[in-house]
């Protein structure tokens, strides 16, 4: 809160038109008229002790002045006291120095005009007394005799320009003198109340009240202080004090928003594939994770699509080892051949090609091929070798049969523990396309 003041003449000042928390200076030339008010509420307003006010009536001291110097450093206390309830961002110090005058400087004067007016008693000690007193007295009001340890620092004259200071202060004293770069902060005047607005980000050194390596953003307010230092009007920039995650900080507990690209809590399993864009360095966490999302779901249908069936026992046990052995195995189960063409005493057979799939003691044959007649073609034209034909129906029965391109009937005979098929067609020289099943020995 900014300190009014009103200045004039001695005789122009009107008390009644003082407000609550307003100084009045006389600035009249007559040194008896240069006077401070204070006005504490309306129609009450009280004059302000000086040093030179102090001095002057110590050293013209009598009984009843004595009384009334006690009484006006009183009236200094309660106004001390007003001021530091009128002052929030002072109140510490103006409480100290009211601390200062009850417990330390107010006793000691009154202790030091009880010992004088004790001495006046004692006339053979008077002179010797009285200047003892003089010199406490000169002591307690300037700081200065020797009379005294730390007399510098405990005295009526320090505590009115530390109380000096601190009005100063409160009076709102902030100079704006413009926007520089930090690196010219340190070649601009060192005035206490010079502020200056620094357009870029620094981080402070061992010119700052708060000590070096502190990091402040662009735009900072920056003031001498009356101590010789540089101050921010911001507090101290640290990762906690804004909300941000240090260097070495732990993100374990940051929550990230982001758009999930996995399976919703209503499907059971993901239905399709779902492509994912490349991860680039740069991207925000809400990226990253709905691609990582979007990856979890392809993991789901991948192991919806494998499924859950033990194929440890199938190559190495691995997709790939299963895969390639089941290729492997068909691979041995299906021969396609195409056999040489055969004359018989009853027929033939030419243009033949043959396929078969193995499978234990199962098999399937295929003939494409002219038959005329009736001719047998042997098992090793299929590509079985050291295999009997095991019947399960009676000896003789027709295994399979086809028609020709030409119209005619091709039919398929075997025999138990034979290694041949007997072939017969209805008509010569007829093409024929026919699958047989078997079983093996």
């Amino acid at each position: 809160m900014a300190i009014l003041m009103r200045q004039g003449l001695y005789d122009d000042f009107d008390a009644s038109r003082m407000l609550p928390g307003e100084w009045a200076v006389a600035v009249d030339g007559d040194t008896e008229k240069q006077v401070v008010w204070m006005c504490f509420a309306p129609g009450v307003t009280k004059r302000m002790g000086t040093y030179e006010d102090f001095k002057q009536q110590i050293a013209d001291a009598t009984g009843e002045i004595k009384e009334e110097y006690i009484s006006e450093f009183e009236t200094i206390l309660e106004q001390i006291e007003t001021l530091a309830a009128q002052t929030d961002t002072n109140t510490n110090t103006v409480l100290q120095i009211k601390t200062d005058f009850t417990d330390t400087y107010l006793p000691q004067i009154k202790q030091a005009v009880s010992d004088s007016e004790a001495a006046e008693k004692t006339a053979t000690q008077r002179a010797s007394d009285s200047e003892e007193y003089a010199m406490l007295s000169q002591s307690y009001a300037v700081g200065t005799g020797g009379a005294r340890e730390n007399e510098a620092v405990d005295s009526s004259k320090y505590y009115y320009e530390q109380v000096k200071r601190i009005s100063g202060g409160l009076s709102g004293a902030l100079t704006p003198m413009g926007t520089i770069v930090f690196a010219d902060l340190q070649n601009m005047t060192k005035q206490p109340g010079y502020m200056y607005n620094i357009s870029d980000a620094f981080v402070t050194d061992d010119t700052f009240n708060e000590g070096a390596g502190f990091p402040y953003p662009e735009g900072t307010n920056v003031y001498y202080t009356a101590d010789g230092y540089w101050d921010c009007l911001a507090g101290t920039v640290t990762p906690e004090g804004i909300g941000a995650l240090a260097v070495d900080g732990d993100s374990k507990n940051n929550t990230v928003s982001f758009t999930s690209g996995d399976m919703t809590e209503t499907e059971e399993s993901p239905l399709t594939w779902a492509d994912v864009e490349l991860l680039k360095t740069g991207e925000r966490q809400s990226s990253l994770f709905e691609k990582i999302s979007t990856m979890f779901r392809n993991v789901r249908y991948l192991f919806k699509m494998l499924g859950s069936t033990d194929i440890s026992g199938i190559g190495d046990g691995t997709c790939t080892g299963a895969l390639s052995t089941l290729n492997t195995d068909l691979n041995n189960i299906f021969y396609s051949g195409q056999p040489a063409s055969v004359t018989g005493s009853y027929g033939s057979y030419v243009n033949v090609k043959t396929w078969s799939i193995v499978r234990g003691t199962m098999a399937i044959l295929f003939f494409s091929g002219q038959v005329t007649g009736t001719i047998d073609i042997n098992l090793s034209a299929f590509g079985i070798t050291k295999r009997n034909i095991s019947l399960l129906v009676p000896e003789g029965c027709i295994l399979a049969s086809a028609e020709g391109i030409n119209g005619g009937t091709l039919y398929v005979k075997c025999y138990p523990y034979e290694t041949s098929l007997q072939l017969r067609s209805s008509i010569d020289n007829d093409n024929y396309t026919v699958m047989i099943p078997i079983i093996l020995e």
